[in-house]
């Protein structure tokens, strides 16, 4: 087999191909001899999965070239290491072929090391697809010529081969969780935020897990940094991984629980996880501040002290920023394992120059268990994992995607942010009255005006991420990543010049457009409502209006320089009376030249002799004289030509030394004039953020409003509860919000009204009892959030929060099983719901046996009905319905369905047709066979397990029988005689 048969053959899999690569062959990578830096087992604690041992010896073997990879490989080895050689992108050994498999690029002809490439302008391409496979991805540079790398070696006494080859440094590390999308990375191929999460976890007093959680969006350049107690279910850190989904998760290694790590696997098991070293990597408190301090990535005031943003300042003693306060510890040693994770992958000037910290406080569960119904809710409702899971709000549960769900039925979004900003509010819906009215009369207001609200979205439409554009032009103007940066020494082939450029004019662009939509919106203040006035006024122009006044601003930059130019060149040349700075630079090159001038016709005049300077560069500025003038003693000769002499003055040379100076201050300056241009932008950072937010909340406003406009909704009607009006939700012929049937049945909910606190739903398998759950908890959500609802009328008082108990499902992963996973469910219920709380039981106890599945369900129905919960409980336990029939705050309903007998033989399978509307009343029988028959079990199966019930009936009935046979008197002799008869002959149904 000849060499590229071979290789061909690799490039397939081919078993041949993969024995012959040297790097399989190297006994230091074969799977029973890795071991990291410090020579550690990956079975030895403290092992780094991160670092490689590479032995010195086979170090020595290398060439120059090789050396130098393998020590970028060994303290890389959990990353694909992309190199650049000249104008390509290299993998070698095991890289290449994680190249070959998962990028179908092809091995290069060497037939012994594994060797691939693509061109530099390919990185964008190749490293997201393989990003998006949870590798991770090192992109190398070189940040040296030829020329520099002769020059430094011509400062080295005794240089070997190895100082001989040009410097390359690491300057990204990119996995899911730190993508930037800067020129060099191509566009997002996702609105939706995708976060590097850092936990890590202690005890309490009441031995309660304690979590310290840091999440980023590198994208945006927003982090949220918080600690709190949570109970042992972990419910807390369910919804906040539901609410944010991570993308990579680094754990503090030895700090959290193996509970932790299974909720973890369970809840985002499509995110990368890896652990960080206890202090090492995931920096201490202490050390994480000291790292902050250190790397002075805050600015500072006008005394030299650092101004920390005000969050960070919070979580310090006041004294020193350097001591983190007690019950902050743990959230600033999460903020340490992000910010260790940040240097290494090189990205942490880029992020946390930006100063956009947040504190993560989780609306506290244990204050659902206060008295509510008098009072006037604030802050936002709580939806756990379980109810945004079970009600599919922001995926659909079977397939984890956004169709099918709520948030894919409400997003019309134009825009990126403004469809991260929606599913935001669907995740914490509003709970105070006047907030969510402001809401709806907005959402009202834009469905009255449906053409200024389309030609607003046409250009809503035109926007780029202006979230995501804002980071990267501050990155683009970050001054200490120009000087600090390996980037900034790194040297391209492709001009990414042009591409940054290209990014600030679509920013500008941008913004202008946004202007526009605006001005659809311009009526009386009659005819806007207060929300829409704030939104897309400026308040010069109303009182009420919040939009920044940014006109002036924007027409500085768009005026600053000429932007074809700028595009074109890649260099932004500004104009007159826009930097002063290079203004002063080239006025001093001018002044030098006008001086240069007033002294050459000054020697004219003293020579009496014509006389003008020759020569370029450093030989500039020579002053050509006649051979026979005399001249000065302090002229210095340069050089000569016939019948002319050159001679340098003391002005003359003094001239050129600052001319040469001036000259190397402009051109330096023009290097830089890009950032200062993108750094100046972002000093308006305040101005386009809130001009940001103010769209965002449009655009989810309009895309409400146009889902109200194209469904057959209402708008609900809010009540604050009173003495006469307790809590309550109304909700009349309510249809599921994310179904796709035409023909769907709706159905009236009413719980809370005439003093009906619980609704016992019974009915058929199959009847839609589920369906009617998640079509009331959504309604609620939908209401909360400001939406109109798809309902023929829809009155409530405002929920804190919603919980559910719907659908059998396990955990298999953390050792889970379905009745397990029900009662902790089951259990947070009834620990946080509050008499403001809607609860959804659907089917409790069917995890277990018969009597005591039916005995828990019994015990926690009454629990709810002491808290007072708007409840909804759906159960085939019928026994349930005989209990309560005369409990007064409990209403009996069920799920209509028509029988078709033909005969009367009762051992046959009943025909039922399901109806699926809701009425009054208990439902005589779960039809279980009905529905057995429907899924295609054999007729023959279905019979004998109808009759083998007919029996198992019998036995409770008999008993039934004997116990009121005991109880009787011995006079009432009739009823003594039927009952022996029943117990003889068997009892009929």
């Amino acid at each position: 087999m000849n060499d590229e048969t071979l290789i061909n053959f690799q490039a397939k899999g081919g078993q041949l191909g993969q024995k012959v690569w040297a790097h399989l062959k190297y006994e230091f990578l074969k799977p029973n001899n890795i071991r990291d830096a410090s020579k550690k087992r990956p079975d030895e604690e403290g092992y780094n999965p991160h670092t490689l041992y590479v032995p010195p010896d086979f170090v020595k073997t290398l060439t120059p070239a090789m050396k130098q990879w393998w020590e970028i490989k060994s303290k890389h080895f959990d990353c694909v290491i992309f190199i650049k050689l000249g104008k390509f992108y290299e993998l070698y050994h095991m890289d290449a072929t994680t190249g070959v498999n998962e990028l179908n690029l092809v091995y290069m002809n060497h037939p012994e090391v594994a060797h691939a490439g693509f061109p530099e302008a390919a990185y964008a391409r190749y490293a997201s697809a393989l990003v998006e496979k949870n590798y991770k991805v090192a992109r190398v540079e070189q940040t040296e010529t030829p020329d520099m790398m002769a020059e430094r070696c011509k400062t080295i006494r005794n240089p070997t081969k190895f100082d001989k080859v040009v410097r390359r440094e690491v300057c990204q590390i990119t996995s899911k969780g730190t993508r930037l999308y800067l020129a060099i990375e191509g566009d997002p191929s996702t609105e939706d935020h995708l976060y590097l999460f850092s936990i890590t976890e202690g005890k309490s007093s009441s031995n309660k897990p304690i979590y310290g959680v840091c999440f980023v969006d590198t994208s945006v350049g927003s982090f949220h940094v918080g600690q709190f107690e949570d109970d042992r279910y972990q419910s807390q850190l369910r919804t906040l991984l539901a609410m944010h989904p991570p993308a990579h998760v680094l754990l503090d290694r030895g700090k959290v629980s193996a509970e932790t790590k299974h909720v973890l696997e369970t809840t985002a098991h499509s995110a990368i996880i890896e652990s960080l070293a206890n202090k090492i990597e995931f920096l201490s408190a202490t050390e994480c501040l000291i790292k902050l301090h250190e790397n002075k990535y805050f600015k500072s005031d006008e005394e030299g002290n650092p101004q920390w943003p005000s969050v960070l300042a919070e979580m310090t003693s006041f004294k020193d920023l350097r001591t983190p306060e007690p019950d902050k510890e743990l959230a600033l040693s999460a903020l340490g394992g992000c910010l260790w994770y940040l240097i290494d992958s090189k990205i942490d000037l880029q992020l946390v120059c930006i100063e956009n910290f947040n504190l993560y406080q989780p609306e506290l569960f244990e204050k659902q268990l206060e008295k509510k119904s008098l009072k006037t809710l604030t802050g936002k409702m709580v939806l756990d994992a379980t109810t945004m899971q079970n009600l599919d709000v922001v995926e659909y549960s079977e397939t984890g995607e956004k169709e099918n769900s709520l948030l894919g039925k409400l997003d019309n979004c134009c825009t990126a942010f403004g469809k991260r900003l929606l599913r935001d509010w669907l995740c914490s819906p509003l709970c105070s009255v006047s907030a969510i009215q402001r809401r709806q009369e907005a959402v009202t207001a834009l469905m009255k005006m449906p053409s200024e609200c389309e030609k607003a979205r046409k250009i809503l439409k035109e926007l780029p991420d202006l979230e995501r554009s804002l980071t990267k032009i501050s990155i683009y103007g970050n001054a200490l990543t120009a000087a600090n940066h390996p980037e900034s020494r790194a040297i391209f082939y492709e001009d990414f010049s042009k591409k940054k450029i290209g990014n600030f004019l679509l920013l500008l662009k941008g913004f202008e457009k946004a202007l526009k939509a605006l001005d659809f919106f311009q009526g009386t203040n009659e005819e806007l409502p207060q929300l829409l006035r704030r939104l897309t006024r400026t308040a010069d122009f109303d009182e009420e209006g919040r939009f920044p006044e940014y006109k002036d601003v924007l027409n500085f930059f768009k005026e600053a320089f000429d932007a074809e130019e700028a595009l074109k060149t890649g260099k932004i040349a500004p104009r007159k009376g826009v930097d002063s700075e290079f203004e002063a630079c080239c006025q001093k090159l001018q002044d030098l030249d006008d001086e240069l001038k007033d002294h050459l016709r000054e020697v004219k005049s003293k020579l009496r002799c014509e006389a003008k300077y020759i020569g370029t560069d450093k030989k500039r500025f020579q002053i050509e004289i006649p051979e026979k003038v005399v001249v000065p003693m302090n002229f210095e000769l340069s050089s000569s030509r016939k019948g002319f002499k050159r001679y340098y003055s003391p002005e003359s040379k003094e001239l050129l030394v600052k001319m040469q100076a001036a000259e190397t201050e402009k051109k330096e300056y023009l290097l830089d004039i890009n950032r200062r241009m993108f750094a100046k932008f972002s000093d308006s950072a305040t101005l386009w953020k809130a001009a940001t937010d103010c769209l965002a909340i449009l655009d989810v406003l309009l895309s409400i409003a146009m889902y109200g406009t194209k469904e057959d909704t209402c708008m609900p009607v809010f009540y604050e509860p009173s003495e006469d009006r307790p809590p309550f939700v109304d909700i009349k012929n309510g249809r599921l919000p994310t179904t796709k049937l035409v023909d769907f049945i709706p159905n009236d909910t009413v719980i809370g009204v005439e003093g009906v606190q619980l609704l016992l739903l019974t009915g058929p398998n199959m009847g839609g009892k589920s369906t009617l759950m998640r079509q009331f908890g959504l309604i609620v959500i939908m209401a909360q959030i400001g939406c109109p609802v798809p309902a023929e009328e829809c009155s409530l008082t405002s929920v804190d929060r919603i919980f559910t108990r719907i659908g059998a499902r396990d955990h298999i992963l953390a050792g889970e099983s379905t009745f397990f996973v029900e009662m902790s469910e089951t259990s947070a219920i009834l620990k946080h719901a509050s008499d403001r709380s809607i609860v959804l039981v659907d089917e409790l106890g069917r995890g277990t046996s018969t009597f005591d599945g039916a005995a828990i369900a019994s015990a926690v129905l009454e629990d709810l009905v002491e808290k007072h919960c708007l409840t909804i409980f759906s159960t085939h336990y019928h026994f349930l319905v005989e209990e309560h029939v005369h409990t007064n705050n409990i209403s009996l309903v069920h799920m209509a369905c028509m029988e078709e007998d033909e005969d009367d033989d009762e051992a046959k399978v009943e025909n039922v047709t399901l109806l699926y509307k809701l009425s009054p009343g208990a439902c005589p029988s779960s039809y279980g066979f009905n529905a057995a028959r429907l899924a295609g079990l054999p007729e023959q199966v279905v019979l004998r397990a109808k009759q083998q019930a007919l029996k198992l009936q019998s036995h409770p009935k008999k008993m039934k029988s004997f116990v009121e046979l005991m109880m009787l008197k011995k006079d009432n002799v009739k009823r003594i005689k039927e009952l022996v008869t029943l117990l003889k002959n068997g009892i009929k149904f």
